[in-house]
């Protein structure tokens, strides 16, 4: 099995020394993306939005992709869905479990009557701010404007806790990431889930909603 690796950052090397293991990989970054036209199994993207202009020269009609990009234009989600009709994609802001449980509680605090606020803290390389991951619990949160405060911090991995209050209570749910490796088991879900997939267009929930 042959697996591209976009991206040279922190997350693209870990993600290249756990994939290597077992399969055959190469990991390069965005302004190395080859023109010519390539043949792989699996892409997994974790670099930049303009990764997405090069894609014509390395999906094939049968290459599976997961992608951890965030800050996507409306333009290039668009262009994802057209390519998922082809390809099955797998795509979120986080492949973690924890996060996907904070989500899916979110659904459910949305319906009742809190004040939010959403505590993010990453490191100081991280470039968007509020983080993808925020950004996906202000979108769940479609009836309640939350307060977002977003930290950085040298070498966090991230935490994320949310906070609901109201004149009797105070409740918390936080998230902290001790090892970016849960990153990596997230990501071989989604390969294992795609496997069988010729098309469409998913989300990690999906992914541990279908029992892997």
């Amino acid at each position: 099995m042959k697996i591209l690796i976009i991206g040279k950052g922190k997350m693209g090397k870990l993600l290249k020394e756990y994939f290597e293991k077992e399969y055959d990989v190469l990991n390069i970054d965005t302004l190395s993306l080859p023109t010519l036209k390539h043949s792989y199994d699996y892409i997994i993207d974790f670099s930049h939005p303009d990764s997405l202009k090069k894609y014509k020269y390395l999906v094939s009609d049968k290459t599976k992709i997961i992608i951890g990009t965030t800050n996507f234009s409306k333009e290039e989600k668009d262009y994802l869905l057209f390519l998922s009709k082809m390809n099955p994609i797998v795509i979120d802001s986080n492949f973690s479990k924890g996060i996907d449980f904070i989500k899916r509680l979110l659904y459910v605090v949305n319906e009742m009557d809190y004040n939010i606020t959403i505590n993010e803290i990453h490191h100081q390389s991280k470039i968007d701010s509020p983080s993808g991951t925020t950004k996906d619990f202000i979108s769940i949160l479609s009836k309640i404007t939350p307060q977002v405060n977003s930290f950085r911090k040298e070498e966090e991995f991230g935490i994320h806790e949310v906070v609901l209050s109201n004149e009797n209570e105070i409740l918390k749910f936080e998230h902290q990431i001790l090892n970016k490796e849960v990153f990596c088991l997230g990501v071989k879900q989604s390969l294992l889930f795609l496997k069988d997939k010729e098309s469409g267009l998913f989300t990690y929930k999906d992914v541990i909603d279908s029992g892997y």
